[in-house]
């Protein structure tokens, strides 16, 4: 059974989970608070941890009790080998006969020998041999008593506590020197606290939170993997795929849902597999957002981005496989696409290697489609295994100040008439800063906001913001006046911004046609 976290704390005994004070303090612990309720993996683990402490116990219970046996079996062997040795000299001790010499047995390390006169009496030298026999028997008992000693400090250490539950066994077996390689290898504990990521699972590093996103695949128990079936005969028949629903490019940078995490492999004789985002009106994925494609073989190994409308594929960005992490031939790889204003971001094994500018408006409120395709445009059916899915929140991960080695940024390269970019702030998180900041800001460029004043846009955890003036004269009059304060310079229209002004130009073009 699992251990019971509240009554452990409860008990006033001192345990592992409810330390003494001197523990406290050593370790640098505390006491598990009042009613505290582990998880069902932690019970497991620590239940795990207690039958590992009671095997530890038992194991040296037994070692104590085989040591004692062996003290007792030492110390029997003494006392035979001590009353057979007292026999064979008194046999030896005889009457001295006709005025011949008397042997007297050795005495520890020196000769004794007395030759005794044939004059005398007899009695008198019976009475000094049972002495001398005294005196020997009392230098041996010493030097057996001080080799028993010698033993016992051999076989037991020092008596002390067998663990931080103040429990007391007895005395402990002395421990035998550690190698070097047993001093370096890791505790049962450890090796489960390090295990490896499993193939089919995301690494807990990616922090993809369960209450911000779900798990489009496998949505049921019996499924394990997908693949392309090798009997298809287009990119859609029996392609894997899912509704992204609940995006909003309002949302996106915020809380709203924006990433997909996906987890899988490719062979090393994989040529090339691809992925697709299509808005809902994508026509059997004739007309594609976003389209990721390794090609393993072509050109020396490159990553393709790219869009298609109606049929028609886009200019694509072309990433040297060389340049990012490897994508052909692991256990399992990670590839997360993130969706927002910008464009789509991807990553690759936590590493942000390209992104594709949005080159199509998309609504705000429309759901958004994932395909795995299983063809190629030629028909060549692709090779590659998929383990997990999943669809929510996680932060912008893109480093907006610091995108040099991203290929396909600033593909796009139109500068926003009235918008500001200042950069070289202390990164803020929490919410409070966060309107504090945007306050200050909003009173140090008011008179740049017209009647409504500025917009100001401060993402968490950045070293800079955005301003936007009213007009583009007022932005101009900002930078110049405000250079010798801030690093600020105008700020990149995005590309979903020119995309919006496009579509409503050419609304109002048509409206007054």
């Amino acid at each position: 059974m699992a251990p019971n976290f509240a009554s452990a704390a409860s008990s006033s005994a001192p345990s592992w989970r409810h330390p003494p004070a001197d523990l406290q303090e050593k370790y640098n612990v505390s006491v598990l608070p009042k009613g505290f309720q582990p998880t069902p993996e932690e019970e497991e683990l620590l239940g795990m941890y207690d039958t590992i402490r009671k095997f530890e116990k038992e194991a040296a219970r037994l070692k104590e009790e085989e040591a004692r046996k062996r003290l007792a079996a030492a110390a029997a062997k003494f006392e035979e080998a001590n009353k057979t040795g007292s026999t064979r000299k008194r046999d030896k001790t005889k009457k001295l006969d006709g005025g011949k010499d008397k042997d007297i047995h050795n005495m520890d390390e020196e000769s004794i020998s007395d030759e005794e006169s044939n004059d005398g009496s007899i009695v008198i030298k019976e009475e000094q041999d049972e002495e001398k026999d005294r005196f020997k028997e009392v230098i041996k008992e010493r030097k057996e008593q001080e080799k028993q000693e010698q033993l016992r400090a051999e076989l037991l250490g020092d008596k002390k506590e067998s663990d931080d539950e103040g429990m007391d066994i007895g005395p402990t077996i002395k421990k035998q020197k550690r190698s070097e390689d047993e001093d370096n290898k890791k505790s049962l504990i450890a090796n489960i606290a390090t295990e490896v990521t499993p193939p089919h699972d995301f690494s807990k590093s990616l922090e993809l939170k369960s209450w911000e996103g779900e798990v489009l695949f496998p949505s049921q128990d019996d499924e394990v993997s997908w693949s392309p079936p090798p009997s298809a005969s287009d990119p859609n028949d029996g392609a894997l795929e899912f509704t992204l629903e609940g995006f909003n490019m309002a949302e996106a940078q915020k809380s709203g849902k924006n990433t997909i995490c996906i987890k899988y492999t490719a062979p090393n004789n994989s040529k090339r597999f691809s992925i697709n985002i299509a808005a809902g009106d994508h026509r059997q994925y004739d007309s594609v957002l976003f389209h990721f494609n390794p090609r393993q073989f072509e050109k020396g190994g490159q990553l393709v981005l790219n869009n298609k409308q109606e049929g028609m594929w886009g200019q694509a960005v072309n990433v040297p496989l060389s340049r990012i992490p490897k994508i052909f031939g692991e256990i399992s790889c990670t590839v997360m696409i993130q969706v927002h204003e910008e464009g789509f971001d991807v990553f690759i094994e936590d590493k942000h290697c390209a992104r594709l500018e949005h080159r199509t408006d998309i609504n705000i409120g429309d759901d958004l489609f994932l395909q795995f395709p299983v063809t190629d445009d030629r028909r060549k059916v692709e090779n590659w295994t998929v383990y997990k899915v999943w669809w929510g929140h996680k932060k912008i991960m893109a480093k907006e100040d610091d995108l040099t080695d991203v290929y396909g940024v600033n593909a796009y390269t139109g500068m926003h008439p009235n918008k500001l970019f200042i950069k070289g702030l202390k990164p803020i998180k929490k919410e409070s800063d966060i309107d504090f900041r945007r306050a200050n800001f909003e009173r140090f460029f008011r008179k740049y906001g017209g009647d409504r004043g500025v917009i100001v846009t401060i993402p968490t955890n950045s070293t800079f913001i955005f301003i936007e003036c009213a007009t583009e004269q007022l932005a101009n009059l900002a930078l110049e006046e405000m250079a010798d304060k801030y690093d600020i310079k105008r700020a990149r229209r995005k590309k979903h911004e020119a995309l919006k002004e496009a579509r409503a130009a050419a609304k109002e073009s048509t409206e007054w046609d």
